[in-house]
């Protein structure tokens, strides 16, 4: 008994896939009548097709009767992964700048009448209701899976041209900052000619190189002319068309405002300010405002080993008392030669300061009051900044 059911299920199996396969053979037969209904039905509902020419249309509504015709041959659904069709149709519908979801109605419309006419069959050869619903449900599982690599083919092309993009933009920008101009870079980066920009270097903390690339266009950006700021090894650099607003976490090194062609003298100027503010251990935007003469150090190597020589070095030759002396010094400077402010930073007795700036003036022979003593002396102290720093 056994037997017998088990040799009539495989013959009830072996006629469900014989009546598949007969409808596929219809099918295939009606292929130019399907094609030319699709066709007619997407060119009167969907004018986003317009961009289509009839040949590819056909072609692409061929494809899809044939996997139609593939698939009830088979008697199961086809995988996603085995239907290329769809990549194929996303990228051609893609290039043609369709949006996904008309893409994905069209091919609803497509699919929907290829069903039709499979259930045209099953009525015609009196096909029993569990077969033709088998049928019916490995169709649509193919569709699905149809519709998957269709959309998974946008996504990928839509990365791949975002990839592109991006790249094109860092060289564009790198050519820039380079001097290599062209209005072709011009084009493609949406910047004015007519308009003035200022170069940008820029050091960020780990892992906070996107939020500040992010923060520098957004601030640096005037309405009709984006800043454009990319990644350049462990720096961010570009263009910005306005100062950009100081964050805490980061030292910009911004440049003068220029004209296009000359962008890479303010880039130049940018990386020396960035160079300063990080051995000053500044944070914020540093122009040629705030650097003022210190611009002249990194340019002035003979002079700055003159003055170091004369003003810093005797004192060093008194260890760590010397470098007492020394930091005692430029904290004076820096707090406008004001003993008291000076002191209380230092967190020393205001007394102890004065008996280390006198031993300066003893040590080296510079009068602390003299304008041109205090020049020479304030030139080497951030000359010796920028020198242990690595500058």
């Amino acid at each position: 008994m056994s037997e017998k059911m088990s040799a009539a299920k495989v013959s009830g199996r072996e006629q469900n896939s014989l009546l598949l396969q007969d409808i596929a053979r219809r099918l295939a037969e009606d292929r130019s009548a399907i094609v030319q209904e699709v066709v007619a039905e997407l060119r009167a509902r969907q004018p986003e097709y317009d961009p289509v020419d009839d040949e590819e249309l056909d072609r692409s509504v061929t494809r899809n009767v044939n996997m139609a015709v593939r698939t009830l041959e088979m008697g199961e659904a086809l995988q996603p992964g085995q239907l290329n069709e769809g990549f194929l149709t996303g990228r051609e519908r893609y290039e043609k700048n369709i949006p996904v979801e008309d893409v994905l109605q069209g091919f609803r419309t497509c699919f929907t009448i290829i069903h039709s006419y499979y259930v045209m069959y099953c009525e015609l050869l009196e096909t029993d209701t569990r077969t033709a619903l088998g049928g019916s449900r490995i169709l649509w599982a193919v569709a699905d899976g149809f519709t998957a690599r269709i959309v998974a083919a946008y996504r990928e092309l839509a990365t791949e041209a975002a990839i592109r993009h991006a790249e094109l933009r860092t060289e564009s920008v790198r050519r820039l900052l380079r001097g290599e101009p062209s209005v072709g870079i011009y084009q493609r980066l949406g910047l004015d000619p007519a308009r003035e920009y200022a170069a940008v270097c820029c050091s960020f903390p780990t892992g906070l190189g996107t939020t500040v690339r992010h923060r520098l266009e957004r601030s640096g950006s005037e309405p009709g002319a984006p800043a454009q700021v990319v990644f350049e090894g462990e720096l961010v650099v570009g263009l910005v068309s306005k100062r950009p607003e100081p964050q805490a976490d980061q030292i910009v090194g911004l440049g003068p405002f220029v004209g296009l062609p000359e962008v890479a003298s303010s880039y130049e100027l940018a990386r020396k300010l960035l160079t300063i503010a990080q051995a000053k251990r500044l944070k914020g935007v540093y122009s040629r405002a705030e650097a003022s003469w210190r611009l002249a150090l990194l340019d002035n190597t003979d002079v700055s080993e003159h003055l170091m020589e004369k003003c810093v070095t005797p004192v060093l030759e008194y260890g760590d008392f010397g470098k007492e002396i020394l930091d005692s010094v430029a904290t004076y400077f820096d707090n406008s030669c004001v003993i008291k402010l000076a002191a209380g930073e230092l967190m020393v007795h205001e007394n102890s300061l004065r008996y280390r700036l006198r031993r300066y003036q003893e040590i080296t022979g510079m009068n602390l009051v003299n304008p041109v003593d205090i020049a020479e002396l304030q030139w080497a102290l951030e000359a010796r900044v920028l020198l242990q720093k690595g500058c």
